[in-house]
């Protein structure tokens, strides 16, 4: 079942008063490719192709820890209460200008795209409970009410795993959201995984410290959102949301550097100084029915 972005604000709404335990992984199209080179490692023998070791190494983590690395996803994946389909891509409105005419995603990806429901059986993820992929961007929409206000409202203590954990904390906290645990690790092109205990360690050090666990880590940081949520925390997989706030603005929009070619450009700016986003009147036109 998918579930609209309002139905997962109250839930997260809800889980945050009441002190219950909530995760939310939202794996993209790059982290199914992963998952596609997996499934096909495991049932048909295939060894990694070369694209797909270059892109372990740009996300922190060797051919080595492959394994290790998307069983922990799929783990999360499958204790979390959301995670991420890709049935609204598929919609003929956004699958064909978003994908085919917009960004020039490759044609592999698209394919796995619309298999996705076969890499996920393989891959064993059972979970139904279903979140659009870029729900991390309309979480933080302006102008209706938002994780930000939610958390602003609730007093909520945030920990932050980031790269950008420190710049994202300070414009949090200017907005109003208590932030008492900024947790910067290595960045996509770092090598996070050799990090990995130590950050599992400095999570758990903070124990009662904190309530709210917003990640932006890659694929290797997606069990950090389970171990949270298993810690009695609030997890949430926040993706590029906190990168694109602190990137030095360069249009009308406040729009960073890199966002000029990001999929997401057509449908939603960034705001970095309000810490939301806003929907483009192309975006409304689209995605309107899921929120």
């Amino acid at each position: 079942m998918l579930f609209r972005v309002n139905e997962i604000l109250e839930d997260i709404e809800y889980h945050v008063r009441e002190g219950k335990p909530f995760s939310l992984v939202r794996p993209g199209d790059g982290d199914l490719r992963h998952l596609e080179g997996w499934v096909k490692k495991k049932y048909e023998g295939e060894e990694y192709p070369n694209r797909l070791t270059t892109r372990m190494n740009v996300h922190g983590f060797r051919a080595a820890d492959a394994d290790t690395v998307y069983q922990r996803m799929v783990d999360a994946m499958n204790k979390a209460n959301y995670c991420s389909c890709f049935e609204t891509i598929l919609t003929p409105r956004v699958f064909w200008r978003n994908l085919k005419m917009s960004t020039g995603t490759s044609e592999d990806t698209v394919e796995a795209i619309k298999n996705y429901q076969e890499i996920y059986r393989k891959a064993g993820i059972e979970n139904h409970n279903y979140c659009c992929p870029d729900v991390n961007w309309k979480l933080f929409l302006r102008g209706r009410r938002n994780l930000k206000i939610i958390l602003n409202e609730t007093g909520s203590r945030c920990m932050i795993v980031s790269p950008y954990a420190c710049e994202a904390a300070e414009l949090l906290q200017k907005n109003g959201v208590r932030v008492t645990h900024p947790l910067v690790v290595p960045n996509r092109y770092g090598k996070i995984f050799t990090k990995d205990e130590q950050i599992r360690n400095c999570i758990m050090s903070v124990g009662e410290g904190f309530d709210v666990m917003l990640m932006s880590a890659s694929i290797v940081g997606r069990h950090y959102l389970e171990l949270a949520r298993c810690m009695g925390k609030v997890a949430i997989d926040t993706g590029k949301v906190m990168e694109a706030w602190v990137q030095p603005p360069i249009n009308q929009y406040g729009a960073p550097m890199y966002w000029m070619n990001h999929k997401y450009s057509r449908w939603v700016h960034p705001r970095p100084g309000a810490c939301d986003f806003e929907l483009t009147p192309e975006g409304k036109a689209v995605y309107e029915r899921y929120i």
